[in-house]
């Protein structure tokens, strides 16, 4: 069966990212330090401790024991249990997490192993991520980011403007424009949350959440410390499903809705009708069922801080309480500021929220769905791979650019995730001329192909369905 410690809901409670040196030094005084070894530890020991109540991790040929550690990021660190961690490690973390690997190993990985994981595409790719560090291509620029955080408000403002000057007045065009604005708002606050909660911005991780939370929690409605156990568990395993075909990328945990791999359709109720019809009909109803995608975003945000309980401290669960009712108290108080407690006032909320959850999906769906779904039995394959085979871009330019938030350069995206968006268009040249040399396929098609390919990977997967 499955490993239900891999899977994403186990993430649920300590929120945090990957990469946070001071956090760590005190999460880890807890844990006594592992026995040292003197000689060479073996791969095939290092995978019998796969688990997260038994986690071990190879990082740069040495093995690290985090059995029992309570990690900032949460317990996406057991999606490598088991298994070489590296290159995870290395997109994630700064010098200080690095420095602080020390009270947690337990010795060298066995020579033999080294040699193995020592291959040409990943020294390369190492090298071209130390390359693209010493080019300052992960230093952001503060006046982009202060230009994006002051157009994205703008979006609010002018789609607030928009329902308050015409209020009950407003024309069905105006109501409609309107609301879309606001979807857009949202969206766009998505992406900004997004770059923050990454650390691309700032040097202190502190700084980019408290931005994070102004910008998930207040404008968006996102519960921070919910999206990062997601989405961190979502670069830590892209596309991943577990021996029975249950999802551990909580992205495409969407069952009994959609199904993704053959081996996913394992999942369903058999006495279910109504979750056959579904899965037999996905790709005709795949765009209705995004118009709910942020309404179960919002509900699972709300969710997650409830049940939080003793896993938060204190002050971070008023942070996320104060945060989520502060966006539903301003988005309440314009829709019916501007058309009364009217069924108008609820029609703005709910037709922005649609607008805002169509636009994420849409982004998201058209970079990983309909690409390579891998099995926990199948990952053999270095991270690199990974990553570019569960991964498709769009084309850039200004406009698509600004529309994805840079994630339509996706690939870059998950090989440098603390590198700031406008750094990635200098890497996609580099990036392509890295796979072309060592025979991977770099996935690039534009909105209407990837829309194709995803509907037709749907349709293939209902036909599966007995």
């Amino acid at each position: 069966g499955s490993r239900p410690s891999r899977r994403h809901g186990a993430t649920m409670g300590k929120g945090g990212d990957l990469a946070r040196g001071p956090v760590m030094a005190r999460k880890g005084k807890d844990i006594a330090a592992p026995a040292r070894r003197e000689g060479g530890v073996t791969l095939r020991e290092v995978k019998q401790h796969d688990s997260a109540d038994d986690c071990w991790l190879v990082i740069k040929g040495s093995v690290y024991d985090v059995t029992g550690w309570k990690h900032p990021g949460g317990k996406v660190i057991h999606s490598h249990a088991g298994r070489d961690a590296t290159d995870a490690f290395a997109a994630w973390h700064n010098a200080d997490a690095w420095a602080m690997l020390e009270r947690f190993k337990v010795g060298p990985l066995a020579q033999e192993a080294q040699d193995d994981a020592d291959t040409p595409l990943l020294r390369d790719f190492r090298a071209l991520r130390v390359q693209a560090r010493r080019q300052g291509l992960f230093k952001s620029n503060k006046l982009f980011y202060a230009w994006k955080v002051a157009s994205t408000l703008a979006l609010c403002v002018g789609a607030a403007a928009v329902a308050l000057q015409g209020g009950r007045a407003l024309s069905w065009a105006a109501y409609l424009a309107s609301a879309a604005l606001m979807g857009l708002f949202f969206q766009q606050s998505g992406w900004l949350a997004h770059d923050f909660l990454h650390n691309q911005v700032f040097d202190s991780s502190l700084l980019n959440e408290c931005v994070g939370y102004m910008v998930g929690n207040v404008w968006q409605g996102f519960s921070v410390a919910w999206w990062k156990n997601k989405h961190n568990y979502h670069h830590a395993a892209c596309n991943e499903i577990g021996d029975d075909g249950d999802a551990v990328d909580p992205d495409i945990d969407t069952i009994p809705l959609l199904a993704w791999d053959e081996r996913m359709l394992g999942q369903l109720d058999p006495a279910s009708s109504l979750q056959r019809f579904i899965i037999r009909n996905q790709a005709a109803l795949f765009f209705p069922l995004l118009s709910f995608a942020k309404f179960t975003w919002n509900y699972s945000s709300m969710m997650d801080v409830h049940l939080a309980g003793s896993t938060r401290s204190a002050a971070a669960l008023a942070v996320e309480v104060a945060g989520l009712t502060a966006h539903y108290v301003w988005t309440a108080a314009l829709a019916i500021k501007a058309f009364g407690p009217t069924m108008a006032a609820l029609g703005y909320f709910a037709l922005s929220n649609i607008a805002g959850g169509l636009l994420v999906a849409f982004v998201f769906v058209q970079s990983h769905n309909g690409k390579e779904v891998h099995a926990f039995a199948e990952k053999g394959k270095d991270w690199l791979r990974m990553q570019v085979e569960t991964t498709r871009n769009q084309p850039g330019s200004l406009l698509n650019n600004w529309f994805s938030g840079g994630l339509n350069m996706q690939i870059e995206h998950h090989l440098f995730p603390t590198m700031p968006r406008h750094s990635l268009p200098k890497m996609v040249a580099m990036v392509k001329q890295l796979c072309a040399k060592h025979g991977i396929v770099y996935e690039e098609c534009g909105w209407i192909e990837s829309t194709r390919r995803v509907l037709a990977h749907l349709s293939a997967i209902s036909l599966k369905l007995e």
